[in-house]
């Protein structure tokens, strides 16, 4: 049976995710499965599946199951009336003990009934009458038909029967209190840290959600609150200074430093925690310490880009009074910093701070799930920073005199500075400074520095990687493309797809249009979905491109835009680019610095290029014909780069060969044929765009050493090209859904062209 397609109302009653939109809750709206009215001992339910029934009183349909992310979830005519509030990945009625366990990822428990019955497991049924309770609900039943636990159509929740409640799997303890190691030898934890009973409900908040008793220095803010208007991230926080608590035991560093700031963070869910100051409101260049549940740490960081792997563990972590813990779905984090650290943003007592915070819903550092910003400022109390500036805490910056600073010498010295120069010099040092440089070298110095600078180098994404592997071997790679364009492709056949790729790819390959904008809406959520979702699955790095689907088309389409064209743009950007991060992979990757979609490596001597090239529509000629010139740019320089170390080549992008495109192939058909070399290898052209038709072109560009092939896409298994250059030369292998064949094109072994 199929259920009607119904809104997912994530922003219920009972429900903390408030913060989704009407476009957001339509976004995945697909068939939800039916399995029946009972769900047997051993039954499972995942994704979209539910248990259902319909009321013979008043005819109201009732199910029960999981939502398109894993939420457990009740509900009575499309209504949610109770949830979980857990994420998991399959839910389970379990045999031996008639206890119901939602399990997330590495089978651990994310939500459990909590009850167990006498013996074995009978049914999970949705019920009409006859149980402990006369009222409609979903009743759990042991083998010796006791009646286990029972959750109302009202949302209300009784059990167990007919023992008194017993907990099976019992929640989460509060973990002890985290101390990671510091750097600094003077730094000793405070032997008294006083334990905070945090009673401060009377503090009175005012229209910012944030309240300050200046008679004792503490406060709390309400950073987030549920729909219904319930607080869902509370931050407390106490402010110390040595002249306000003379009797407080700080240690040196602290004294040193103004005091400290200790903050609680409060989080009405499981998952991970974020807060920290930042200078303009915003979560880049801003100075988080993160608490991650799954690895019991709280640390301070800094946040250099809008990536996970942009956010990095500072080399100086000096927090004191760590504490992390989790029970029955809260997550509370505390610890103390010190107002005023070398190289930090500062606290300060006489101005208004500006904090950013972020959350995921889960243990493990993902993208958030909600964010924002607070100004608090204590300079309502009448309090000056109460700070002594000295070298170990502020370092003094050389005076600023009328004449004009000497220039770097020709050559560096052999030998480190006891301090940084004024200017950078022409060249890298031999050997790192001992401190940080206060302004970026023009280049990066070979060797690594004892500590990171207090600004990025200037050309640091021009190091070329390191070519890990470029002994002749065969290169396996699977492509795939132009889809999903609906939630059935989304939440069915892009999953399935992930999982028939071996584990042993050296990497798979997305040939854009990744969406159908009349479906999708060009909304990110559905960007963030198929890469955290689908994509993620794969056992091998996944790298996209963008297609016309992805932005071009999305004119009209993003209601709340005028420029929806660019917004999409840089949505596709905040979500793919340099996606293959989230693997651990040994491929040399280096990203085109003027268009970072654009990417390249060499692998066991075949030279793979990827660029961002589309079918149309044309939008802005000049933008159009200076990426084509860019592309070729980037390509040329690749193949210059690498010179003689490549015995084959391997374009991959999304447009399909048009009149449009004679600008670009023009430019790379003389580079090819006034090449000798490059005449001499084959070249594989790789793209999308066919929509559904699979093509393999000998003679492409009327170079006998080129084969251009189209891929099916949509539902069609991704095609697996191998690349093998084991016998003094390459040869281009195509399984396309169990139909291997080795193409005659580009191998000299057989009919094609001659070496």
């Amino acid at each position: 049976a199929t259920l009607p397609a119904d809104r997912y109302q994530l922003d219920h009653d009972n429900d903390v995710k408030t913060d989704v939109t009407d476009d957001q809750r339509s976004l995945f709206m697909t068939a939800q499965q039916c399995k029946g009215t009972t769900l047997a001992p051993g039954g499972k339910l995942y994704p979209n599946e539910y248990i259902c029934a319909t009321d013979p009183d008043d005819g109201s349909s009732i199910r029960f199951g999981l939502n398109f992310i894993g939420i457990l979830l009740f509900y009575k005519n499309d209504k949610v009336v109770w949830s979980s509030k857990k994420r998991g990945d399959y839910l389970v009625f379990q045999e031996d003990d008639a206890h119901l366990v939602l399990y997330s990822t590495g089978n651990r428990v994310a939500w459990s009934s909590q009850c167990f019955g006498r013996g074995g497991a009978k049914a999970a049924e949705i019920n009409f009458g006859g149980s402990s309770s006369s009222r409609p609900g979903l009743l759990l039943v042991d083998d010796n038909d006791n009646d286990v636990w029972f959750l109302g159509t009202d949302g209300s929740l009784a059990g167990c029967y007919p023992d008194p409640k017993t907990l099976l799997v019992p929640p989460p303890s509060k973990k002890p209190a985290v101390s990671p190691p510091t750097k600094d030898a003077s730094v000793v934890q405070d032997t008294d840290p006083g334990e905070q009973d945090w009673d401060d409900d009377d503090i009175p908040i005012n229209s910012d959600g944030v309240g300050i008793d200046c008679s004792n220095m503490r406060g709390r803010a309400i950073l987030s609150t549920t729909r219904r208007g319930d607080p869902l991230l509370t931050m407390r926080f106490v402010l110390r200074t040595p002249k306000m608590h003379p009797d407080y035991p700080f240690t040196r560093a602290e004294r040193t430093a103004g005091g400290t700031l200790t903050v609680q963070l409060s989080y009405e869910y499981e998952g991970w925690v974020a807060l920290g100051l930042s200078k303009k409101g915003k979560m880049v260049d801003s100075e988080p310490v993160i608490c991650l549940p799954n690895e019991n740490d709280v640390s301070k960081y800094a946040i250099t880009r809008k990536r996970v792997s942009g956010i990095v563990p500072r080399s100086r972590q000096t927090l004191a009074d760590t504490a992390l813990s989790q029970a029955d779905g809260v997550t509370e984090c505390r610890w103390a910093k010190r107002l005023l650290e070398s190289g930090e943003i500062p606290i300060r007592t006489s101005r208004s701070n500006t904090f950013v915070w972020a959350v995921g819903n889960e243990n493990d550092l993902s993208y958030h799930w909600k964010r924002g910003s607070v100004d608090i400022s204590f300079a309502q109390c009448g309090i000056k920073d109460d700070v002594v500036e000295v070298d170990d805490v502020v370092p003094k910056l050389p005076r600023v005199t009328p004449k004009p600073r000497p220039s770097p010498t020709p050559q560096p010295r052999p030998k480190a500075t006891p301090r940084p120069s004024s200017t950078p010099t022409i060249g890298p040092t031999d050997k790192p400074t001992r401190k940080p440089t206060n302004k970026p070298t023009d280049k990066p110095v070979e060797m690594k520095t004892n500590r990171p600078t207090l600004k990025p180098t200037m050309e640091t994404e021009i190091v070329e990687p390191d070519v890990v592997n470029n002994n002749p071997g065969i290169t396996s790679f699977f492509v795939m493309g132009d889809a999903p364009y609906n939630d059935r492709e989304m939440t069915h056949w892009v999953p399935r797809q992930i999982e028939k790729i071996p584990y042993d790819a050296d990497f798979v390959f997305h040939v854009g249009n990744q969406m159908l904008p009349a479906s999708s809406k060009c909304n990110i959520m559905w960007n963030m979905f198929m890469r955290d979702t689908a994509l993620a699955k794969s056992a091998a790095p996944v790298f996209i491109t963008p297609g016309e689907n992805d932005y071009v088309r999305c004119r009209g389409k993003i209601e709340t835009s005028d420029d929806d064209v660019e917004v999409a743009w840089q949505n596709w950007k905040d979500t793919y680019l340099r996606m293959d991060k989230m693997w651990p992979h040994p491929l040399p990757v280096k990203y085109h610095r003027e268009r970072p979609e654009n990417f390249s490596f060499l692998l066991k001597r075949t030279l793979v290029i990827s660029f961002h090239m589309i079918n149309g529509p044309v939008v802005d000629a000049a933008e159009w014909v200076e990426r084509h010139k860019s592309n070729y740019e980037f390509i040329k320089d690749r193949l210059d780069h690498h010179a003689n170390n490549y015995d084959a080549v391997v374009l991959l992008t999304h447009a399909k060969p048009t009149d449009n495109h004679k600008d670009f192939f023009s430019r790379l058909t003389f580079k090819i044929v006034t090449n000798s070399r490059l005449k001499s290898i084959p070249w594989v052209y790789i793209h999308g765009g066919g929509k559904g038709i699979y093509e393999e072109e000998e003679r492409f560009l009327n170079m006998k050493n080129f084969l251009r092939v189209q891929i099916e896409g949509r539902k069609r298994n991704p095609i697996n090209i191998m690349i093998d250059t084991t016998s003094g030369g390459a040869r281009v292998k195509i399984d396309r859904n169990d139909k291997t064949v080795w193409s005659v094109c580009c191998n000299p072994w057989l009919e094609g062209w001659a070496p």
